[in-house]
């Protein structure tokens, strides 16, 4: 991703740790991969190398992912995508905050 859409996101990412939001993740790109290291966020899975002519395969091999792990595991309440090419947190039962969009 561009470096200000990296920007935006993680720091969208920051914002939800901040409120006490506990969520799981799927990373897209080195930076998330990265990112998530250093906050010791748990990865469902990560995609690096990404490039600009995503396919509809990739999307479906990530969709996939997260709608698998959401319907497999009572731990998740919520799947959300913080943009632009798919970034899903999953958030715990009971432990996400009322009215958010994401």
């Amino acid at each position: 991703m561009a470096g200000s859409v990296n920007s935006a996101v993680l720091k969208k990412v920051e914002k939800l740790r901040a409120s006490g939001v506990e969520f799981d993740m799927i990373a897209i790109g080195r930076k998330a991969v990265e990112f998530a290291g250093r906050e010791k966020i748990t990865l469902l899975g990560e995609y690096t190398n990404v490039g600009d002519d995503v396919t509809v395969a990739d999307v479906y091999e990530v969709a996939t992912k997260a709608v698998n792990a959401f319907a497999s595991d009572a731990t998740y309440a919520k799947v959300g995508s913080h943009l632009p090419k798919l970034s899903f947190d999953f958030r715990a039962r009971g432990n996400y905050a009322s009215g958010s969009s994401t």
